[in-house]
């Protein structure tokens, strides 16, 4: 049984964790069926497609499995909320994101060992080797890569710090066509959706976002602004 955790590993201050979402699709700890994370790669993986994952990555196939449930809290309506007078995150004065929680998420875990073998965690942690516990307790501990890179741009963005100054930027060409942009109300130039529109910072243009594979998103029609004109900076707007 030894053999069969060869490839575990404990996860480190550099590493990586990406547990908020599928590598391969849209599934995550929320979904029906949770989320698995390879604990060899750190990578998250939706129940359809771990036979692929495990394909891919030979020896590979343990995983702790996340089942998140979320349930809503109740408002004390005699609670005054915190005054915001910072843009910031996690100071004083700043954005208290403990505060914001409407909900709290309750999370069942299993080690799961592809295809068919399932060890609920922590409850019955006697048939895991310590290192795999350890391994586990460091997944579930660990802020998400997601969460780490969004935390790292929002405490930089806010707190004035430049992090990422794009090459497009030192030499942006704006051009005087008469195009005012409004403050709210806005739609693609290009089709009637209202939301997830972006503004090319070029031209004016007002323009939806990519298309995904299950019919969500947008129409494209920003992308293939960009691909006709080369314009190469947008923002998004909302």
């Amino acid at each position: 049984m030894a053999d069969t955790y060869r490839n575990v590993r404990v996860a480190g201050a550099n590493d990586n964790i990406y547990k908020d979402e599928c590598l391969y699709s849209f599934d995550n700890p929320e979904s029906e069926n949770g989320l698995y994370i390879c604990m060899s790669t750190f990578r998250g993986v939706g129940k359809a497609h771990l036979e692929r994952h495990c394909r891919n990555n030979p020896g590979k196939n343990v995983f702790l499995h996340i089942l998140r449930r979320r349930k809503p809290v109740p408002i004390d309506a005699n609670v005054e909320p915190t005054k915001i007078t910072k843009l910031a995150i996690g100071i004083e004065g700043g954005f208290d994101v403990n505060q914001s929680n409407r909900f709290i998420f309750e999370e069942k875990y299993a080690i799961y060992i592809h295809p068919d073998v399932t060890i609920p965690y922590p409850d019955e942690v006697s048939q895991l080797p310590e290192f795999v516990k350890n391994s586990a307790d460091a997944i579930i501990a660990a802020d998400s890569a997601f969460l780490k890179e969004e935390r790292s741009l929002m405490n930089a963005t806010w707190n004035g710090e430049i992090r990422r100054i794009t090459k497009h930027s030192q030499t942006l060409e704006q051009l005087v066509n008469g195009r005012k942009i409004p403050p709210s109300g806005w739609q693609c130039d290009q089709c009637d959706l209202k939301e997830n529109l972006w503004l090319n910072l070029t031209d004016g243009a007002i323009l939806c976002g990519r298309k995904f594979f299950d019919g969500t998103g947008g129409n494209n029609h920003a992308a293939e602004h960009y691909y006709r004109t080369k314009y190469p900076l947008a923002v998004k707007l909302g």
